[in-house]
């Protein structure tokens, strides 16, 4: 009885230790991911201001891509091009630090007007999700 009762009492004492090492934590793995990725938001933003404010357009293009892959992990544009075409405001100036990095004569950059755009955040374009819905095939197409 002493043996069975050891056992039951290991079996209980082990399950509740699992419960609380992983348990307690799974149902919140959405709001610890959550807060991940605001925090490394929070943590590009923050790059992405000293990017401006130093005209470093290499760190800014950097920053502001990690802001983007922590705003929109699942789908995140994956370069400056595909930025510009996503966010609401900003477009311009994203383009302009792109054609800074990559055209033939960059010249001094100055990141004022980038972060005076962005500051606010990063925000989806209304026309991506209209067109989003527009390139999709119905799903049940009329039959007539």
């Amino acid at each position: 009885a002493v043996v069975l009762l050891l056992l039951a009492s290991t079996w209980v004492w082990r399950r509740a230790r699992r419960r609380i090492t992983t348990g307690g934590l799974r149902g919140d793995t959405a709001s610890i991911r959550g807060n991940d990725s605001r925090a490394r938001a929070s943590a590009a933003k923050a790059a992405l201001r000293a990017a401006c404010e130093a005209n470093d357009p290499g760190a800014a293009a950097s920053a502001l891509l990690d802001w983007a892959d922590a705003t929109w992990s699942e789908s995140a544009p994956r370069d400056l091009a595909a930025l510009a075409t996503r966010i609401a405001a900003g477009a311009v100036e994203v383009r302009n630090l792109e054609q800074h990095l990559y055209g033939p004569a960059p010249g001094r950059w100055g990141g004022a007007d980038l972060w005076r755009v962005l500051e606010g955040g990063l925000t989806d374009s209304p026309a991506r999700g209209q067109q989003r819905d527009q390139d999709l095939d119905p799903l049940y197409p009329h039959r007539g």
